[in-house]
């Protein structure tokens, strides 16, 4: 491999004048310029990032944390993501946190020793303690949840009028008793649905709510979703919190005798490829997924550019859509 010495020599210029252009000085004649970058191409020379990177203290990375690789959700997000790092030229570095906590500080890690100058947590892979120590020390936002008030940008949905707008759909539609199975921890997404059909049920009165407890093992999920319907017969329809919950949700209605979307109607968060893919199709709250990862990478650059910008908060439009459930 070619040194930057041997691409000085190449060219018939200094190997500082060769480093002026790799780090694109304005001072540098545009014909000089030319030069280098033809002898660069000629010996094939690739720079020393990581000697760069000790020398500038950048590590031109971003860290993305997400909860599990188990939900086709995330791979969505991570596809705007990857669009918005191509963009920047940057690098990103995904770690998984799986729900455990030594994973995050891992991870972490990387921020403290330079090798990522900034971070995308998405969903559920922050505590909102953890993530208040880590803004003060470096550009952080959140992608898909929030924490307010928290000092870090963030882009999400209005889950609050999703929820609301799916159990109003529900009722629209003669459900008369409809349960939300949330997520199986506390985040913004599962209060804020919550709050959305407790608001559907004070505006529908002639609807009955119940709000579950979900989990994470699926093979619980659906006992608990038998159980529940086994204890309350009159419950017609159920708002999952995942495409992969509504999914469970089918299967505990068939393993009971119940016909999806007949005798149970069912509306799911997300709106990735498995809505489509199960019989029947899962009506759903469609989620902008690239745009949510596309447009944190975005946040994240603006903190990373300006370490005084002033924090943003994205509210991205969801769509209902309406299937066969």
């Amino acid at each position: 491999m070619s040194t930057i010495k041997e691409v000085a020599k190449y060219c018939g210029f200094s190997v500082a004048t060769v480093s002026r252009v790799l780090n694109d000085d304005p001072i540098v004649k545009p014909e000089t310029r030319e030069k280098v970058l033809a002898a660069i191409e000629a010996l094939n020379y690739r720079p020393n990032l990581m000697a760069k990177n000790l020398r500038t203290q950048k590590s031109n990375s971003i860290l993305v944390m997400i909860p599990t690789i188990a939900n086709p959700f995330y791979a969505e997000i991570l596809r705007g993501i990857e669009q918005g790092v191509k963009e920047t030229e940057m690098n990103p570095i995904i770690g998984t946190v799986e729900f455990d906590p030594s994973h995050t500080d891992h991870f972490l890690a990387l921020l403290d020793s330079n090798q990522a100058d900034g971070v995308i947590f998405i969903s559920s892979s922050i505590t909102s303690e953890r993530l208040a120590e880590v803004a003060k020390k470096h550009p952080a936002v959140m992608c898909n949840e929030y924490f307010d008030p928290m000092p870090v940008s963030y882009v999400a949905i209005n889950n609050e009028e999703a929820a609301y707008e799916a159990a109003c759909e529900l009722a629209k539609m003669g459900c008369e008793r409809v349960a939300y199975f949330s997520g199986a921890r506390d985040s913004s997404s599962s209060i804020d649905r919550s709050r959305g059909v407790k608001r559907a049920k004070e505006e529908n009165k002639c609807v009955e709510v119940d709000i579950i407890r979900g989990d994470d093992d699926f093979h619980h999920l659906k006992d608990k979703i038998c159980k529940v319907l086994s204890e309350k017969p009159n419950i017609d329809g159920l708002i999952m919190n995942s495409d992969i919950n509504g999914t469970v949700a089918i299967r505990a209605l068939v393993e009971m005798g119940l016909v999806p979307g007949k005798d149970v109607r069912i509306v799911s968060f997300d709106g990735t490829m498995i809505s489509e893919l199960t019989t029947p199709m899962l009506t759903c709250v469609k989620q902008p997924l690239f745009d949510l990862g596309y447009l944190a990478v975005r946040l994240l650059e603006n903190q990373m550019k300006e370490k005084d910008a002033p924090f943003e908060r994205l509210i991205l439009p969801h769509e209902f859509c309406l299937r066969e459930t």
